[in-house]
């Protein structure tokens, strides 16, 4: 889900975690509880590729006499764009936001809510059965939240593992507090969709967009925003397989307006593709093979066209040279 449409507030010295950038980086705060009255309906849009296939999940948000609504539902799309069966709806219900990762047998979807007096994190895991993009259905997790009341999820990212998915998100105090003000929170989920390994705090007090697994632990690409709009610098850290940052961040871009950030791991290292520019509609590469450092010069980086905003996309990777990037001729429909 676009960044762009997030509120954000700095997070001082976060979780006590001694890497001396904690209050310079930022982390996404309740989208649900931005004041004003909002549009009628709002549509975030991603796409994921498995094998041959692409799939598509939207969340629609919608505006009623009861407050903000949502609806999630993903659609399987073949190699061309033409729809593989029907769009499965995946939730409706109080407004909540979702992200997606994909394996090659299998989705996960994370569904996150920090508004109103029901806040939530599900996670929503479907095996997939070749070639058609049929799935089997294993019950909604809905995921113990350590940090009880007087936190809210404010977000959410999740990435394929050997065994499954991790799930990774993140909560800020819904009320004044002296200490900390974001805390986040690590899980691993199995491929046939149930828990193994219990929710725990980890010391990341960063605004995340991506996590990707790296062989032994995980890569997370986080954003540093600057004093003012269109100048966000993508960051990478390095964390243990239980969460655990490795190093200071390095950054990996260059000031620009990022929004939408993926990391693919490669042979050697992370790729990592992202909605960038002067304007947010420059799709760009950079190929991370070495712990960088913090204020050192940014890696090559690559442009791979252009895309209209708000346009899903993924990417076919044969090597960190020879990058695909697929997105459908037109938005597509919610099936």
């Amino acid at each position: 889900m676009p960044r762009a449409l997030v509120r954000r507030l700095s997070v001082a010295t976060a979780l006590g975690l001694g890497v001396g950038i904690g209050a310079l980086l930022s982390t996404p705060a309740l989208a649900v509880a931005q004041p004003g009255p909002p549009p009628t309906q709002q549509r975030w849009d991603s796409l994921r590729a498995v094998g041959e296939s692409l799939y598509h999940l939207r969340t629609q948000w919608s505006a009623g006499r009861g407050g903000r609504s949502a609806e999630v539902t993903v659609q399987a799309f073949s190699r061309d764009f033409r729809p593989l069966g029907k769009a499965g709806r995946l939730y409706r219900g109080p407004a909540a936001r979702a992200e997606i990762a994909t394996r090659d047998d299998a989705f996960a979807v994370v569904l996150y809510r920090g508004g109103g007096d029901r806040p939530f994190v599900r996670v929503i895991v479907r095996q997939v059965v070749p070639p058609g993009g049929g799935v089997t259905q294993p019950p909604t997790i809905e995921l113990a939240r350590p940090g009880g009341t007087g936190w809210a999820p404010t977000n959410a990212t999740l990435c394929a593992t050997p065994e499954g998915f991790t799930v990774l998100w993140q909560e800020e105090a819904t009320t004044p507090t002296q200490g900390r003000r974001a805390r986040s929170f690590m899980t691993r989920i199995s491929r046939e969709g149930r828990v193994i390994e219990q929710p725990h705090e980890v010391p990341i007090p960063w605004g995340f967009g991506a996590i990707a697994w790296n062989g032994s632990g995980y890569h997370l690409a986080l954003f540093y925003d600057g004093d003012s709009a269109g100048q966000t610098r993508l960051n990478l850290v390095t964390l243990t397989q239980h969460g655990a940052p490795e190093q200071h961040p390095w950054w990996i871009s260059d000031p620009q307006a990022i929004d939408e950030v993926h990391l693919i791991p490669t042979s050697p290292g992370i790729l990592v593709v992202y909605r960038g520019g002067a304007d947010g509609t420059t799709i760009r590469a950079v190929h991370s093979t070495a712990v960088g450092q913090w204020g050192g010069a940014t890696p090559p980086t690559r442009d791979l066209g252009r895309l209209e905003a708000g346009m899903p996309f993924t990417e076919r990777v044969a090597s960190p040279e020879s990058i695909e990037i697929v997105s459908p001729p037109a938005r597509p429909s919610s099936g």
